[in-house]
């Protein structure tokens, strides 16, 4: 039986805690990126949480990883299915669009049921402008997974 991405990503808390620590990064340098009204807002939006929430970011990252791997899971086994490319960051970097659809649903579903009033609302005030956001981020996390996957 093959592994779910979720098993081979997530079941050694070795991998999972690099796979946090290089999307807060990620996280963080696609913040500092956000121009225009829409990336002022976020970036307002998370100095605030952090302010409040020393670590937000990570932590955030760290609830919403498995979420974010559930996600990819689909394309994984597409990519499985019939490999159009060398490996599955380069599949995931080649569908980035639906692939930013299938992370930023997982987010908002994820925000949606978060305990902190303030991520839900400024979560909702950003989530229309994240999808750009979340498509630039794509060839990042597909050299992650890749490596990770290794």
């Amino acid at each position: 039986m093959t592994e779910t991405l979720h098993q081979r990503l997530l079941s050694h808390s070795e991998t999972r805690l690099e796979l946090v620590d290089a999307l807060t990064t990620v996280v963080n340098d696609e913040l500092s990126r956000c121009d225009g009204l829409s990336g002022v807002t976020l970036r307002s939006a998370v100095a605030t949480l952090d302010r409040l929430k020393p670590g937000f970011v990570r932590r955030a990252v760290n609830k919403l990883l498995p979420e974010w791997i559930d996600a990819l899971q689909k394309h994984y086994g597409l990519y499985q299915l019939a490999p159009q490319a060398d490996t599955f960051g380069a599949y995931i970097v080649a569908h980035k669009d639906a692939v930013a659809d299938d992370l930023l649903v997982a987010t908002s579903h994820r925000a949606a049921r978060s305990g902190n009033r303030l991520a839900r609302v400024l979560f909702g005030r950003v989530e229309q402008s994240a999808h750009a956001n979340f498509s630039a981020a794509v060839p990042r996390l597909a050299r992650l997974v890749d490596g990770a996957l290794r």
